[in-house]
C-alpha cells in the first residue's frame, strides 16, 4: 500500500514538473511572439514617420550647409545651359532644343546636346552666354563698393570731437570715397550692363515669343521663361558663390563639423 502511494506521489510530481515546463515554454513562446509583434509595430511607425518627415528634412537639408551649396551648384549648371541654348537657338530658330523646361513644349531631347557640341555655333553661344552672365554676376557681387562702404562706416564710428577747423575730416573723406566708388561703378559698368541685358532680352523674346493669338496661358509661360533666361543664371551664380563663402566660414568656425544627410 505504501509502495503504491509513493509511486502515485512520484507520478504526480513528474506531471507537475512537466506542466511547469510546458507553462514556462508557452510563456517564453508568447514573449517571443509579443516581442516580434512589437518590433513590427515599431518598424511600421518608423517608416511612417520617415515618409511623413521626408519632405521637411529634404527642405531643411537643401536650405542649410552643405545642401544649399549643392542645390545652387546644380541650379547654376541648369540655368547656364538654358542661357546657352537660348543663344544657340537665336542664331537659327530651326535648331532643336536639348534642355527640358517646365511647361514649354519644344520637343527637348538631351541627346540633341551631344549633336550640338559638334557645331561651332554651340560653342560660340556658350562663350557669349558665359561672358554675358559673368559680367552680370560680377556687378551683382561688386565688392569694391561694399568695401568702401565698410571703411566709411568704420571711420564714422571713430570720428573725433572738438577737432581744429583746419584738420582733415577722415570720416568725411571716406564717405566721399564710398560715394565716388559707387558713381564710378555706375558710370563704368552701367552701359555694359544695359547692353548685356538688351542682348539677353532680344534672345529671350526670340526664343519665347509673346503673341496674344497663342492664348493667355502660353503668353504667361513664355514671359516667365523670358525673365528666367535673362536673370536666372547670374542670380543663381551669385547665390552659389555666396553659399560657398558661407560654407567656408562655417567649416572654418567648426572644423570638426561632420556632414550629416
Amino acid at each position: 500500500m505504501a509502495v503504491g502511494t509513493k509511486s502515485n506521489q512520484s507520478e504526480t510530481r513528474k506531471e507537475t514538473r512537466t506542466n511547469d515546463r510546458s507553462t514556462r515554454a508557452n510563456q517564453r513562446r508568447g514573449m517571443k511572439i509579443g516581442f516580434g509583434f512589437s518590433k513590427i509595430i515599431s518598424a511600421i511607425v518608423f517608416c511612417l514617420l520617415w515618409i511623413i518627415t521626408a519632405i521637411p528634412r529634404l527642405v531643411h537639408w537643401l536650405t542649410s550647409i552643405p545642401g544649399n551649396t549643392i542645390l545652387f551648384g546644380f541650379a547654376t549648371i541648369y540655368f547656364y545651359l538654358v542661357s546657352i541654348e537660348g543663344y544657340w537657338q537665336s542664331s537659327d530658330s530651326s535648331l532643336p532644343s536639348f534642355l527640358f523646361k517646365p511647361f514649354v513644349d519644344d520637343g527637348a531631347n538631351l541627346a540633341n546636346l551631344y549633336a550640338a557640341m559638334f557645331t561651332s555655333a554651340f560653342w560660340i553661344a556658350a562663350v557669349l552666354s558665359l561672358g554675358v552672365n559673368a559680367i552680370q554676376a560680377k556687378v551683382l557681387r561688386d565688392i569694391n563698393i561694399a568695401k568702401a562702404r565698410e571703411e566709411a562706416e568704420e571711420a564714422a564710428k571713430n570720428r573725433m570731437v572738438n577737432v581744429p577747423d583746419d584738420a582733415i575730416d577722415f570720416a568725411h573723406h571716406k564717405a566721399e570715397v564710398y560715394h565716388s566708388a559707387g558713381m564710378r561703378a555706375v558710370r563704368s559698368k552701367g552701359a555694359v550692363i544695359v547692353l548685356t541685358y538688351l542682348i539677353d532680352f532680344a534672345s529671350g523674346f526670340k526664343n519665347y515669343p509673346i503673341n496674344p493669338v497663342d492664348g493667355l496661358w502660353l503668353c504667361f509661360v513664355n514671359l516667365c521663361w523670358v525673365v528666367i533666361s535673362v536673370f536666372a543664371a547670374e542670380l543663381v551664380t551669385t547665390f552659389f558663390l555666396e553659399a560657398i563663402e558661407d560654407a567656408k566660414r562655417h567649416y572654418k568656425r567648426n572644423p570638426e563639423t561632420e556632414v550629416v544627410s
